[in-house]
């Protein structure tokens, strides 16, 4: 005697939701259990049955959406699908999804516009794992933290504008269609095909990511007065006078942005120049609006007195240390512990790629060597951990104006520290050996900023002329 064909319970689960589908007359634990027998999607049936609702979930087994995992995961790895047969399977359920959010346990997918009976929008696990998101042109970069962490950076494409978010989160992708939207083809001839031709160079795209993220932000100014300014008016001799014109109206508002944004202009048309797109560069040698100077802007002892007097106990460490060693601000907040051997401390400049090996005076040995390593990072805040670049500077200029210091922040100790080598005796040729300056940019600090009004000085060269004139008249005299 033969036995029935066994029937699958996925196909008996199907059976049994045809016939009920209509009235609606299900009870839940039932439909649970025999969903579970089933095999589909075990591990996120009651999320289903909580979130998407019966009526929804059960046209999903109707319509057959879930016949290829009809039976449960054994010790392999479950399938990974794309971004576009999870939009499908939505498709299909009736529903347009807002947004995808990827997290460690699966996929959530938001949906908008529900199927008839429901209305409000809900976030369903879809049980997968490592979601992919097929965003034409994302491109990413590993890049490494201050902590020394790892982390992924992606863009809308490549040179293309930062995504915020975690990937794949509703945050993320809405960022990603915001960037998509605002990048359009620009027609050949127009300056607006200069200026993306840039940001896919190398010449862009090998700047560090600040540079490039600070050089986006004037090259949008740049689109929106000249994006359609065809490339022929370039070689007109007026056109410069209009760029120029272009300047001095931003000067009105910010004379260092005003000449930021001319320097990154000047550059994207060097580089088309350089490739033959322009015969003429407009915006060559244009000089600067501002005319700032350093020489007031110098820590005196007192200001570094009356700092450590007052501000907190976390802001002592960064000033001796800008101070004694004349480092960015930058490569100080991300100096780890393992740069530091008791005696000297070692590091490369993030911003020239400079090595620099500085002995460490007594001052700054004492107070690293009583700084509790809280983490792999030296300069840390009140909770330990490494701080922003933003947080910090808002924190020491708190600091300043409760110890009553104004008109210096912590750039200023850069150049006070080159000045104070520079009154100690020390050669131009020292200075840059700990500084990490070229020797013509020390000459130029020295010259053009600090050295020429230092009262130190002037008092040394008053005594030397004294005692030269001394000299002479005993000689005369003998």
């Amino acid at each position: 005697m033969s036995k029935a064909p066994r029937t699958k319970p996925i196909d008996e689960f199907r059976a049994f939701v045809q016939r009920n589908i209509d009235t609606l007359e299900l009870d839940e634990n039932e439909y649970i259990g025999r969903l579970r027998s089933a095999g589909v999607f075990r591990n996120v049936a009651d999320e289903l049955r909580e979130r998407v609702g019966f009526r929804h979930f059960a046209r999903l087994i109707k319509e057959g959406v879930f016949d290829k995992r009809s039976q449960p995961p054994r010790a392999r790895a479950p399938r990974k699908p794309s971004l576009a047969r999870a939009l499908r399977e939505a498709k299909k359920a009736g529903v347009n999804v807002a947004a995808a959010t990827v997290t460690g346990q699966g996929v959530a997918l938001t949906f908008g516009e529900r199927a008839a009976g429901t209305n409000q929008q809900d976030e369903v696990e879809t049980g997968y794992r490592n979601m992919r998101i097929n965003a034409k042109g994302l491109h990413w970069t590993l890049v490494k933290l201050a902590d020394g962490t790892r982390k992924i950076y992606y863009y809308a494409w490549r040179g293309g504008p930062r995504l915020v978010g975690d990937y794949g989160s509703p945050e993320f992708i809405a960022s990603y269609n915001a960037a998509v939207a605002t990048r359009v083809t620009a027609p050949e001839g127009r300056l607006l095909s200069l200026l993306q031709g840039y940001q896919q160079s190398q010449d862009f795209l090998s700047l560090r990511e600040r540079t490039r993220v600070d050089y986006v932000t004037q090259i949008k100014k740049i689109e929106h007065k000249f994006g359609d300014a065809p490339i022929k008016a370039l070689a007109d001799p007026r056109t410069r006078g209009i760029f120029l014109g272009w300047r001095d109206e931003l000067a009105l508002r910010s004379k260092r942005q005003a000449d930021y944004a001319w320097t990154v202009l000047a550059r994207v048309l060097s580089w088309a120049k350089d490739r033959g797109k322009i015969a003429v560069n407009p915006c060559a040698r244009g000089g600067r609006v501002y005319h700032g100077t350093r020489v007031d802007f110098v820590w005196s002892v007192e200001d570094e007195a009356a700092f450590l007097e007052h501000a907190p106990q976390q802001l002592h460490l960064p000033l001796l240390l800008a101070l004694w060693t004349g480092q960015r601000q930058g490569d100080l907040l991300r100096l780890p512990w393992s740069a530091y051997d008791g005696e000297i401390i070692r590091l490369r400049q993030s911003k020239t790629g400079a090595r620099v090996v500085i002995p460490v005076a007594a001052p700054l040995k004492a107070a690293l060597d009583a700084t509790p390593r809280l983490g792999p990072i030296i300069v840390t805040s009140t909770i330990g951990r490494p701080w922003t670049p933003e947080g910090f500077r808002a924190q020491f200029s708190v600091a300043c104006k409760k110890a009553g210091i104004a008109g210096l922040t912590f750039n200023d100790l850069r150049g006070t520290a080159v000045t104070r080598l520079a009154l100690v005796g020390c050669t131009e040729a020292e200075i840059a050996t700990i500084t990490g300056h070229s020797l013509r940019d020390v000459h130029s600090i020295l010259d053009a900023h600090y050295l020429h009004r230092d009262i130190e000085l002037a008092k040394s060269a008053i005594t030397k002329l004294e005692m030269g004139y001394a000299k002479r008249a005993a000689e005369g005299a003998a």
